[in-house]
């Protein structure tokens, strides 16, 4: 079975798997980005071995201190664990292909380095969501799952 799809005319990735958490309702992938992934840009010195998150944001903020990162994954639709995850993992077993989006900001500069801001959480498990009418997009085929 071939293992890449074509993404755009011309260039030809390879699909990745991100099971779902088995225990979870929703489908949570928990990770989609690796660090290796937000270090793919940078010229990394062959002494370094496996960066660290602080590592990676020293080596991003010199080399490219201006420059965001956009990965674009396709996420195999089936998504079938692995034997060291089968116990606490499930496949994602979706219609289609997922492209999922990772992005890493550069590190702010100036007077944009300090944000103040407050957190706030609410819960809301108990409101109920209202139905989208998709009936008015005719060029689009939406389907009850």
């Amino acid at each position: 079975m071939d293992s890449s799809i074509e993404f755009v005319p011309g260039i030809r990735v390879e699909r990745i798997t991100r099971s779902r958490l088995t225990e979870s309702t929703t489908t949570d992938i928990k990770t989609l980005m690796s660090r290796r992934d937000a270090a793919i840009d940078l010229t990394i010195p062959p002494s370094s071995g496996e960066l660290t998150e602080d590592a990676i944001k020293f080596l991003r903020n010199k080399q490219h201190p201006e420059t965001a990162l956009l990965a674009l994954y396709v996420i195999d639709k089936e998504s079938i664990p692995g034997p060291r995850t089968a116990k606490t993992r499930s496949p994602i077993n979706a219609p289609e292909h997922i492209i999922g989006v990772g992005l890493v900001f550069p590190m702010p500069s100036g007077d944009d380095s300090e944000v103040e801001w407050e957190y706030i959480s609410a819960d809301l498990s108990g409101v109920e969501l209202e139905e989208t009418d998709l009936s008015e997009l005719s060029d689009l085929e939406y389907e009850e799952r």
